[in-house]
């Protein structure tokens, strides 16, 4: 046998071995898909969110996964958890099922700052039984003088919400002559935290005034 015809021989054993293996990988790649299922959109965290924490868009993503890694339950877009929010903490990358999300309670007090947001507590006079959760108010704050007498009264924060009341009892100083006081977690801004912040620093008093629903 040549040379040359040992060659085309050669040639042609490696062109129908290249093409024996071409088949077997298509053909385990399908049946690797049989296995697998079609890829189907799922809902996932696109960072790490505690719990209680609003559902936005931007926290969210789409990835497309083989149906047998996806939970049948999973939600495959962000419009299916508008306004909804997590209920317990979820990891980045975390599927968005039923049971990861809640609505808000018909009526129930959204205490969770949001990003941007904090809360602070003040102890400050009130109208009894005007200032509970859900109620929104201004914070008055009374400056004190040198001598250490009422001054001026401003408004240092307008329509912030109240997500926790309670009154002081009159052992622990809650009556006094100018009337009860409650101790109340405020939701605000992290501007508006640092403005109070600043203000009760030469604060005499607070006062917490209701507004109109």
């Amino acid at each position: 046998m040549t040379r040359r015809r040992r060659a085309a021989i050669l040639g042609v054993l490696a062109l129908v071995l290249a093409a024996l293996a071409a088949s077997d990988v298509a053909s385990q790649e399908r049946s690797l898909r049989r296995r697998l299922g079609p890829p189907v959109p799922v809902l996932v965290t696109r960072t790490a969110l505690p719990a209680g924490r609003l559902l936005t868009p931007e926290a969210l993503a789409v990835r497309s996964i083989p149906a047998r890694f996806a939970p049948p339950d999973a939600y495959a877009r962000a419009s299916a958890v508008a306004g909804l929010r997590a209920t317990v903490a979820l990891r980045a990358g975390s599927f968005l099922v039923p049971g990861t999300v809640r609505a808000r309670a018909p009526g129930a007090i959204d205490t969770v700052p949001q990003p941007g947001q904090r809360v602070v507590v003040v102890v400050a006079h009130a109208a009894p039984g005007q200032v509970r959760p859900g109620a929104r108010v201004d914070v008055l704050v009374t400056r004190s003088d040198r001598d250490g007498v009422a001054g001026r009264t401003v408004v240092a924060l307008r329509d912030v919400l109240v997500t926790r009341a309670t009154r002081v009892p009159a052992d622990q100083g809650g009556d006094t002559g100018t009337g009860p006081r409650v101790q109340a977690s405020l939701r605000v801004t992290l501007r508006q935290a640092v403005a109070l912040a600043t203000v009760q620093s030469f604060a005499k008093d607070i006062t917490l005034l209701p507004r109109a629903d």
